[in-house]
């Protein structure tokens, strides 16, 4: 999994008429713990000019809703920084992407794993809920899987293989 990146110039640089690529670079703002060292860094890379306006040209793994030309929310890097610490990063992108939030603490509340197959996770909501394993072998086999999964799929989403909890207060 990728990290969020953004790729930066100088608005001085933009306008100068020169080959605005020249002078751009990709950036990590995951890289630094406070928002504060990021934009420092970002404007060290042009210290030829006096108070330089950076400008974000481009970006990946940080959602729409968190970033424009000249503004990012740090709030997100800061919850992306927890969940790269436990190995979620990517199903956190998926989430804070998906339904426009960044707070972690929401995403662990939501997150229910990743599946590569979705019976194997309707395998395990029907146990946790219903113990089909007490049922008789009988009745087991005459179960209708394909509507236990439609029912139990309006209370979840699946993008790719990442599922979350959908009916939840958070919403």
């Amino acid at each position: 999994m990728s990290v969020p990146a953004i790729y930066i110039n100088s608005v001085k640089n933009l306008q100068s008429g020169n080959n605005p690529d020249s002078s751009a670079c990709w950036v990590y703002p995951a890289q630094f713990h406070y928002k504060r060292d990021f934009i420092s860094y970002c404007k060290s890379i042009y210290s030829d000019e006096e108070n330089p306006l950076i400008i974000f040209i481009d970006f990946r793994f940080i959602p729409e809703k968190f970033i424009s030309k000249f503004k990012l929310d740090w709030r997100y890097i800061s919850n992306f920084q927890i969940a790269d610490n436990e190995d979620n990063e990517e199903s956190f992108f998926i989430f804070a992407n998906r339904f426009s939030q960044y707070k972690y603490y929401f995403f662990k509340e939501c997150f229910c794993g990743e599946y590569k197959k979705l019976h194997h996770f309707i395998e395990e909501i029907a146990e946790n809920r219903y113990e089909i394993s007490a049922l008789p072998k009988e009745i087991r086999n005459s179960l209708d899987w394909n509507k236990l999964t439609k029912t139990i799929m309006r209370e979840y989403l699946k993008e790719g293989d990442h599922i979350f909890f959908t009916k939840h207060d958070l919403f």
